[in-house]
């Protein structure tokens, strides 16, 4: 398992996810990702932590089309905790961006809003400004 076959698979999820087929997205990456668990790929902290981000947005999608269990909210949290985890300025926002969208399936608008703002303020704070811009015109 190389670099390439973890970029295939990152890149054909996100066309599934813009295509609108979160079924898809979520069962690529669930066939995918043994092998890019086992490989040294996944050591590389750029590659974890979007790997994890890659892996909660798949659930979460698959979760908000009616393709998953509500439980699969359970592992996006787990992802956003080991994204926690790593305690990355600029990967931080991700994990908040995961536990929004959960939140927000979960009813939780509160709760999803709070996690947004907080989103924005970090990835202003690490100087990603376009990236600033989502979870700002999102709670609209």
């Amino acid at each position: 398992y190389h670099l390439q076959h973890y970029f295939d698979l990152f890149g054909q999820a996100e066309i599934d996810l813009y295509e609108g087929n979160a079924k898809a997205a979520w069962e690529r990456v669930v066939a995918g990702w043994p092998a890019f668990e086992r490989s040294l790929v996944r050591r590389t902290q750029l590659v974890f932590l979007e790997s994890a981000h890659l892996r909660a947005r798949t659930a979460v999608a698959a979760v908000a089309q009616g393709h998953a269990p509500e439980r699969f909210l359970k592992l996006a949290e787990r992802d956003a905790e080991r994204i926690e985890h790593e305690a990355m300025p600029w990967s931080d926002p991700l994990a908040q961006l995961i536990r929004a969208s959960v939140a927000a399936l979960r009813g939780d608008t509160r709760g999803a809003v709070n996690f947004l703002s907080s989103a924005a303020t970090c990835f202003q704070s690490a100087a990603e400004r376009l990236s600033a811009a989502v979870p700002r015109a999102r709670p609209g």
